[in-house]
C-alpha cells in the first residue's frame, strides 16, 4: 500500500465469469500471471484510507474486473466477490 507506515494487504476474491471457457481462459498460468502482476501493481497504488469506505472498496471491486476484462478474449467476468480482505 501506498504511504506510511508500511502495511500489509491480503486480497482473496471470487469471480462470475460468463461461461465455462472463461473460466478456463482466467485459470490459464499466463493470463493469470498478468491478471495477478496488474491487480499488485493497482495496490501498490492505493491508500489505506481507501479500504477503509464503501465506496473505496467498490472502485476496487470495478478496476480489478477491468483489470481481468481487458485480458479476456471473448468471455467477461460479470461480478467479483470479496471473500477476504486485510488490511494491517
Amino acid at each position: 500500500l501506498k504511504g506510511p507506515p508500511v502495511r500489509t494487504l491480503r486480497l482473496q476474491f471470487y469471480l462470475k465469469v460468463s461461461d465455462d471457457f472463461t473460466a478456463q481462459e482466467i485459470l490459464t498460468p499466463h493470463l493469470w500471471s498478468i491478471i495477478r502482476d496488474q491487480t499488485i501493481e493497482l495496490l501498490q497504488n492505493y491508500e489505506f484510507e481507501q479500504f477503509e469506505s464503501l465506496q473505496g472498496k467498490l472502485l476496487l471491486k470495478d478496476r480489478i474486473l477491468k483489470i481481468i476484462n481487458s485480458q479476456l478474449k471473448d468471455g467477461v467476468v460479470r461480478e467479483i466477490f470479496f471473500t477476504d480482505l486485510v488490511v494491517q
